[in-house]
């Protein structure tokens, strides 16, 4: 995976700035639709289930998927149901005490998921839509609402939503892999 230059990133913040500038050059020119990305996302964290989470690594993992081979659909992830709720309590706070083995989880089924619903609303035709229609945000087959369909917007609305709704501390110095996991929920309904 390719290292940042210059300084380590030690909080969200920087995290948040470096990959969103990373990100504009690795997507110039990306051909490829929502779907890939997110198989490409899957195999490079599969890859990475035992490294240590630091803000680099999600780095790593998010602007490399730009530019790396996806795993191949498994039409089994249409059974996935969204694993969003397992980061939440009974009172929608935030779960501080899953395990990091947990977290790799739930990341990889918010992934699972989102790449099955994204194809559902392929086949279903959802995405044939004029882009005003799509703009204001779709509904899939499972009920899940959907703003961004590019790649590209997807990471920039997720990394958006990190930062401001879901860590509202900027300069915290660790990260997990539930932090991935709501990027990419962030992706998809972030407007």
């Amino acid at each position: 995976m390719a290292q940042l230059k210059g300084s380590a990133m030690i909080s969200n913040k920087n995290f948040v700035q470096k990959t969103e500038e990373a990100i504009e050059i690795a997507a110039a020119g990306y051909k490829s639709d929502l779907r890939h990305y997110l198989r490409s996302l899957l195999a490079l964290l599969l890859q990475a289930k035992n490294e240590p989470v630091t803000f680099q690594l999600l780095h790593d993992l998010i602007v490399d998927a730009f530019k790396s081979d996806p795993v191949d659909f498994d039409p089994s992830w249409l059974e996935v149901t969204n694993p969003e709720h397992e980061l939440f309590d009974d009172d929608d706070e935030y779960l501080t005490d899953l395990s990091k083995e947990e977290q790799f989880d739930i990341a990889v089924r918010m992934i699972q998921f989102l790449i099955a619903d994204y194809h559902r609303m392929k086949e279903a035709g959802l995405l044939d839509q004029k882009p005003s229609i799509l703009y204001f945000g779709i509904d899939s087959p499972t009920g899940w609402r959907w703003y961004n369909f590019h790649p590209l917007n997807f990471v920039e609305q997720g990394l958006r939503g990190h930062q401001s709704e879901i860590c509202p501390e900027p300069e915290r110095n660790w990260a997990e892999w539930r932090t991935l996991a709501f990027i990419v929920i962030d992706g998809s309904i972030y407007e």
